[in-house]
């Protein structure tokens, strides 16, 4: 009789572990980002569905398998996201394939404060590395032409470069502040 409830309080606690174990997965799995966690040798131990997609591997081939699996064009460098935190710093970018991402990086500590492993967000940051390069540019033609001006030099470079998908909306921008520009200068030429 006794030995029945020590197995129905057992059942009981797993099924507890169990239910959480799934709602922690569900929670990684909902975010929009890819999440690895590695070991301290670095070998996966967890990915959520956004990592599975971005490695283009299961959470079931993944576990035990080691994070250079990634094929990113980090893995295996000094740019790597755990060689970087290991030197003191949790955060690192790369580009590949015309995409640029920030990867952050932290270790995981068991209950006595030791390290265990490793967790790894990377972030899809191409729109902002976009918008800013093509800002720099556009700041820089746009000083350029105010120069000139400011010195009565009314040949100025009213070209604005093409937007991409990431860079539309700067474009645009752009190129309004540029067409006022040459309104200006053309007013200031019919006066002369």
């Amino acid at each position: 009789m006794r030995s029945g409830k020590v197995v129905e309080g057992v059942n009981k606690t797993l099924d507890t572990v169990v239910a959480q174990m799934f709602w922690f997965e569900e929670i990684l799995d909902s975010v929009p980002f890819p999440v690895s966690v590695t070991d301290m040798e670095m070998n996966w131990t967890f990915l959520n569905k956004a990592a599975e997609t971005a490695a283009g591997i299961t959470r079931a081939e993944a576990v035990g398998k080691p994070c250079i699996k990634w094929n990113a064009s980090i893995c295996n460098s000094q740019d790597c996201g755990v060689a970087c935190l290991r030197q003191g710093k949790g955060e690192t970018a790369f580009t590949q394939s015309g995409h640029h991402f920030m990867v952050n990086t932290k270790y995981l500590y068991n209950a006595k404060g030791e390290q265990i492993g490793h967790i790894e967000v990377i972030q899809d940051n191409t729109r902002i590395v976009e918008a800013v390069n093509y800002q720099e540019l556009e700041v820089e033609r746009l000083a350029k032409n105010l120069r000139s001006l400011s010195q009565g030099n009314l040949d100025l470079d009213f070209e604005v470069n093409e937007g991409n998908e990431f860079t539309e909306t700067e474009a645009k921008n752009f190129a309004e502040i540029n067409n006022n520009l040459k309104m200006a200068a053309e007013g200031i030429i019919a006066l002369i």
